[in-house]
């Protein structure tokens, strides 16, 4: 399938949990997929979006404001977050968010 056509299936819900799961943890996966994926109702979707690295900083901005601190979690650990993300998230409610975003390696260094 390409690209236009898994949009359209992503649009009718027919793509399989474990089609969404195998997606969603490539690298290689289209961004525009990615956006896609990143309004998924499943928690385990989303944050496999969030741990991607290929996921646009737009994506990881969203996903940074979810309601599970699991997602927004799965944001501070990304190597792709960048560092004014993480400044948000290191004042998070969540003791685990606030943690990693400032153990994150694009956490901004004071001057």
């Amino acid at each position: 399938m390409n690209v236009k056509e898994l949009k359209i299936q992503i649009a009718l819900g027919s793509i399989s949990r474990r089609t969404k799961l195998d997606l969603t943890n490539d690298s290689n996966t289209p961004l525009e997929l990615l956006v896609e994926f990143s309004k998924d109702k499943s928690t385990e979707v989303r944050s496999n979006v969030a741990f991607n690295p290929s996921a646009s900083s737009e994506i990881l901005l969203e996903l940074s404001k979810d309601k599970s601190a699991w997602i927004r979690w799965c944001v501070s650990r990304n190597s792709s977050t960048p560092p004014e993300i993480l400044l948000e998230l290191s004042k998070d409610e969540n003791k685990y968010v606030k943690q990693d975003a400032v153990k994150n390696p694009n956490f901004p260094k004071k001057r």
